[in-house]
């Protein structure tokens, strides 16, 4: 908001090597992203970047409202 930015790109924080569980990781994300919405409307697009088809596909079942049954 200080920067007055319209777009903002986040990459898959925690989704790899560090072994946090990638669908935990992006529902935290996309909450966290829903929650500024919710009070903010400045920003007009945010990105969310996947460097991988497995961290993609929890991405986009998370914004489908798509929640996996635990294991």
């Amino acid at each position: 908001m200080k920067h007055d930015l319209k777009t903002i790109a986040f990459s898959a924080i925690s989704c790899g090597i560090y072994g946090y569980p990638i669908d935990q990781a992006a529902s935290i994300a996309v909450s966290e992203t829903s929650r500024f919405f919710a009070q903010n409307q400045s920003l007009s697009k945010v990105l969310f970047v996947c460097f991988n088809v497995e961290v993609s596909r929890a991405y986009e079942d998370i914004l489908r409202g798509i929640q996996k049954a635990p294991e």
